[in-house]
C-alpha cells in the first residue's frame, strides 16, 4: 500500500495547487458523444413515419472426413425499425438466433437518445465516452442528459454496468459475477477543438446480488473512484495540444480490512482505503504541427501497473511510450511520406524483474504520378531489448531481437468508360533476427512473399474478372516451407442489374497437402425492397500421404431481406 499512499499524497498536493486544471490543459480531447435524435424540426415533417428492414438468413452444413466443425444447421433473424414521431427518431432493433432461444426476451437491448438543441437524453442501453481513461464507452442500462448551452458542457449518466450472473454448474467456462452499478458526470468549457473537462466515474458492485458465493471463486465485490480531466487547445494556427489524466481509486474486495485514512481524506470520504485498494494514474498527452505540406504527431503515454476503470472494458497498464508521426508530401503531392517513430517500456516502477524496451521505426512512401503507374513502400523494424530489473538479468534469457519488415507494391491501371485493366502486385519480406547467441537458432526465421493479380472490368456489361497467383515461403530451424496460390473470380449482372451471379476457385498447393476452395452465388433483388441471396461454397483438401484422410465441407447461405 505504499504505492497508494505515495500517489494519494501526490494528488493531494495537485488538487490543492490546481493541479488537474493545469494538466488538464494539456490533456486530450475526451468527449466522444452519441448520435442522437434532433426534436428541433416538430412540425415541420411527417407527424408519424416508420422505417426499417428485415433479414433473416439460414446456413446448411456438411461435412466429410472430418469432424463437423459448426452446427448442421443454423439460423438468425434481424431487424430495426426507426419509429419517427413528430421528430421524436426512436430506433429499435432486435436480434433472433437459435442461440438465443433460451433467452426469456429476443429484443433484450435497446436504447434512444432523443435531443432538442442543447439537450440530449439517454435512455436504456447506451455507451457514452467521456474520456479514455474514466467513461469510454462502456455499455450501460440506465438513463442520462447532456447539456450544451453555448460552450458549456456537461453530462451525467446512471445506470447497471454488469448484471449478476449465479453460478451454473452446466456451464463452468461463465464465470459469476456480482451486479455493478454506477455513475459518471463530465463538466466543461469550451468547443470540440477547444476544450477542458473534468470527469469523474464510481461504480461498485452489489455484494447483496448473487443468492450463493461458489465455494473456492474468486468473485469479489469490488469498487471504483475515477477522477479525471482532459482537454484540447489551439495555440496558434497549425499548433495545437491534447491530453487525458485520470487517477483511478480500485478497491478488489470491499469486505478487505480498512486502513488508517488520516493522510488520504482527499478520496477516503468517497471509497475508504482498505487492504486490495490501489491507487492508479494515467496520462496521455500530444501535439499536433501543421505547416503547408509538412505535418508532425507527437504523443506520450503513462499508465501505471494495473490501472483500472470500471468504465473501459480494457487498458493496458505499466507501460510508458513516445511516438513520433512525422508526414510530408513532395513533387507537387505526388509523393507522400510517412513515418512514425515509437519508444516504450514496461516496469515504469521499477518492480519488475526486467524491464523490456521496444523501438519501432515505421517508414511508408507512395508515389502516384500522373498515368497509369504507382508504387508503395514500406518498411519497418521492430527492435526488442531487456536490462535488468530487481535482479540480474541471466544473458541465457536476455532477450534481444529485431523483427524487420518490407512491403513492395507496384500498381498499373487503364480505365475508360467500356473497359479496365489493372495489374498490381506485392513482394514481402519479414524476419526475426535474434541478438541472443544462446536462443537464435531456434528462434530466427525469414519470411518472403510474392504475389501478382489482374483484374479486368467492363462496365458497360456489369461484368469483370479477377486472376491472381501467389507465393509464400518460411525458413526456420524446421527447414523450409512453401505453399503456391492460384485464385479466379468473377461476376456479371444481368436483367438489368435485378441479378447479380459471382463465382470463383482457389487452389493452394502444400508439401502436405492441396486444399480447393470453390464458390457460387448470386443475388436477386425483385424491387427496391427485396434482396435473395444465396451461396454455395466447397473447400476440399488432399494429404500428400495415404495415412491422412480427405475432407471435404460444404455450405449452403441463403438470406432474404426486406427494407421499408
Amino acid at each position: 500500500m505504499k504505492r497508494a499512499h505515495d500517489h494519494r499524497r501526490t494528488i493531494k498536493r495537485l488538487l490543492h495547487r490546481g493541479g488537474i486544471a493545469a494538466v488538464a490543459l494539456l490533456l486530450a480531447p475526451g468527449g466522444g458523444r452519441l448520435a442522437a435524435q434532433d426534436l428541433e424540426g416538430i412540425g415541420e415533417k411527417p407527424a408519424v413515419t416508420v422505417a426499417g428492414s428485415v433479414a433473416g438468413r439460414g446456413v446448411a452444413y456438411a461435412s466429410d472426413g472430418i469432424a463437423r466443425r459448426r452446427s448442421p444447421f443454423s439460423y438468425s433473424l434481424t431487424g430495426s425499425v426507426d419509429v419517427n414521431i413528430y421528430d421524436l427518431d426512436l430506433p429499435f432493433s432486435f436480434t433472433l438466433s437459435e442461440q438465443d432461444r433460451s433467452l426469456s426476451q429476443p429484443f433484450n437491448q435497446f436504447g434512444v437518445s432523443p435531443h432538442y438543441k442543447w439537450i440530449t437524453a439517454h435512455l436504456g442501453y447506451r455507451n457514452l465516452t467521456f474520456s479514455p481513461y474514466t467513461l469510454a464507452g462502456y455499455q450501460m442500462l440506465g438513463g442520462g442528459i447532456e447539456l450544451n448551452p453555448g460552450d458549456f458542457r456537461l453530462g451525467f449518466i446512471a445506470g447497471r454496468l454488469n448484471r449478476a450472473v449465479e453460478e451454473d454448474t452446466t456451464r463452468p467456462s461463465v464465470a459469476p459475477a456480482y451486479q455493478r452499478n454506477g455513475f459518471s458526470g463530465r463538466i466543461g468549457y469550451g468547443s470540440e477543438a477547444n476544450h477542458i473537462d473534468l470527469i469523474m466515474l464510481k461504480a461498485a458492485d452489489d455484494a447483496g446480488s448473487l443468492r450463493t458465493i461458489p465455494i473456492g471463486s474468486d468473485v469479489r465485490p469490488a469498487e471504483n473512484l475515477v477522477l479525471g480531466a482532459s482537454g484540447r487547445a489551439t495555440l496558434v494556427q497549425g499548433l495545437g495540444i491534447y491530453g487525458d489524466f485520470a487517477i483511478s481509486d480500485y478497491t478488489r474486495d470491499t469486505r478487505s480490512d480498512k486502513l488508517n485514512a488520516s493522510d488520504v481524506e482527499i478520496l477516503s470520504d468517497a471509497i475508504p482505503p482498505r487492504t486490495s485498494t490501489q491507487l492508479c494514474m494515467a496520462l496521455t498527452a500530444g501535439l499536433s504541427f501543421n505547416i503547408g505540406t509538412f505535418n508532425l504527431g507527437a504523443i506520450y503515454s503513462r499508465i501505471d501497473p494495473d490501472y483500472k476503470s470500471m468504465g473501459a472494458y480494457y487498458l493496458s497498464g505499466d507501460l510508458e511510450s513516445v511516438t513520433l508521426t512525422p508526414a510530408i508530401a513532395l513533387l507537387d503531392n505526388t509523393l507522400y511520406l510517412n513515418g512514425s517513430l515509437g519508444f516504450q517500456h514496461d516496469n515504469i516502477q521499477g518492480k519488475k524483474r526486467a524491464t523490456t524496451q521496444r523501438i519501432s521505426p515505421m517508414l511508408t512512401a507512395s508515389y502516384s504520378p500522373a498515368g497509369p503507374f504507382g508504387l508503395t513502400l514500406q518498411a519497418g523494424d521492430l527492435l526488442t531489448s531487456q536490462r535488468a530489473g530487481t535482479i540480474p538479468l541471466n544473458d541465457t534469457i536476455r532477450m534481444a531481437q529485431r523483427n524487420p519488415s518490407l512491403v513492395i507494391s507496384p500498381r498499373y491501371s487503364i480505365d475508360d468508360s467500356a473497359i479496365a485493366h489493372s495489374f498490381q502486385g506485392s513482394v514481402s519480406y519479414q524476419g526475426l533476427i535474434d541478438g541472443n547467441a544462446f536462443t537464435a537458432e531456434y528462434s530466427e526465421y525469414t519470411s518472403l512473399g510474392a504475389d501478382i493479380s489482374y483484374t479486368l472490368s467492363l462496365p458497360p456489361a456489369d461484368a469483370g474478372i479477377t486472376a491472381s497467383v501467389s507465393r509464400n515461403s518460411l525458413a526456420n530451424v524446421g527447414g523450409t516451407y512453401g505453399s503456391t496460390g492460384f485464385a479466379l473470380a468473377g461476376s456479371k449482372g444481368l436483367a438489368g442489374r435485378k441479378v447479380s451471379l459471382n463465382g470463383s476457385l482457389g487452389l493452394s498447393l502444400f508439401p502436405a497437402g492441396n486444399t480447393v476452395n470453390a464458390g457460387a452465388g448470386g443475388v436477386w433483388r425483385p424491387d427496391e425492397h427485396q434482396t435473395i441471396n444465396l451461396n454455395l461454397s466447397l473447400t476440399t483438401s488432399s494429404a500428400s500421404d495415404a495415412v491422412r484422410r480427405s475432407i471435404h465441407e460444404y455450405i449452403t447461405v441463403l438470406s432474404y431481406a426486406y427494407t421499408f
